[in-house]
């Protein structure tokens, strides 16, 4: 759901790319260890209790065998995070170790994690002691990704002519809530309805990752991890990728408007987060193996 918590937790504990992790939503698990690890919990508002000690987000730690972790998670924010070093041991599906919860496949048996489940990682470390790394990301650049902010920005939509100059001064001005029957497909917004200024039946067309597309009630939906990859909704926006992670975070009391942005703006933005992310991911994997050697 989160593609910037989810890659720089991987990258903290030295992963060269990507690798299967769990991802939590409200209440935050608790884990023990049979074995020792290097983890790190991202996501914001979320730190750790590692056998009762305080240990930070946006760090690595190691931990021996025999510990406990328990997340703590902010009432405030929607999923955080837990990476581990060599990735988390997960079934493979279409080349991806994701859960996709509708089909019942992937990841752990093809569904959410419950108490008793028991996980394996793919690499063994000798740790003799617990301890934190140095290496982190600086707080204010995870502020800038989930700044408090209420705009999402967005990119006109293939159908954003159907909305007529009246709901499209709407979509801009109103706010809009999660709806409580969101989901990993899709967020459902809550607000007054927009009605267009034509309706035009359409043919089922492609649909990407932030597609914003208008129901026939007046209502929106937010295209999210899970979407498919056709639809018949007119899709008059799409949010841009720079701002999916902080969308993502999102819970249903926090208002949120939309506003538009040029191709241009989007296309900087994306590449300044794209060349930041790389530069996590050396500076980090060249700390981590530093530390081992």
């Amino acid at each position: 759901m989160d593609e910037f918590s989810y890659r720089t937790g991987n990258f903290l504990v030295g992963n060269p790319k990507p690798m299967a992790s769990l991802e939590f939503f409200q209440p935050a698990p608790e884990l023990y260890f049979e074995n020792p690890a290097v983890v790190a919990i991202t996501g914001p508002g979320c730190h750790g209790l590692l056998n009762g000690q305080v240990i930070p987000a946006w760090h690595a730690v190691a931990m021996q065998a025999g510990s406990t972790l328990k997340i703590i998670q902010s009432s405030s924010s929607n999923c955080g995070y837990l990476s581990i070093h060599g990735g988390w041991t997960a079934r493979n599906w279409l080349e991806s170790e994701s859960t996709h919860l509708r089909l019942g496949v992937s990841g752990y048996a093809g569904r959410a994690l419950k108490k008793g489940d028991e996980l394996e990682f793919n690499i063994r470390l000798k740790i003799s002691e617990q301890r934190l790394f140095h290496w982190t990301i600086p707080p204010h650049r995870i502020e800038q990704v989930y700044a408090a902010e209420k705009h999402i920005c967005c990119l006109r939509g293939p159908e954003f002519f159907q909305l007529g100059e009246i709901a499209a001064a709407q979509f801009v001005t109103q706010e809009f809530f999660i709806s409580s029957k969101s989901d990993r497909m899709g967020f459902r917004l809550k607000g007054k309805n927009i009605l267009p200024a034509q309706s035009n039946s359409m043919v089922s067309s492609p649909v990407v990752r932030g597609i914003v597309q208008l129901l026939p009630d007046g209502q929106l939906i937010v295209l999210m991890a899970d979407h498919q990859t056709i639809g018949g909704y007119p899709r008059i926006g799409c949010v841009i990728e720079a701002d999916l992670p902080r969308l993502s975070q999102r819970i249903g009391r926090t208002p949120l408007f939309f506003s538009w942005c040029s191709a241009q703006v989007a296309d900087e933005l994306l590449s300044d987060r794209l060349q930041w992310l790389k530069e996590i991911a050396t500076t980090c994997r060249l700390n981590f193996n530093a530390t081992l050697e």
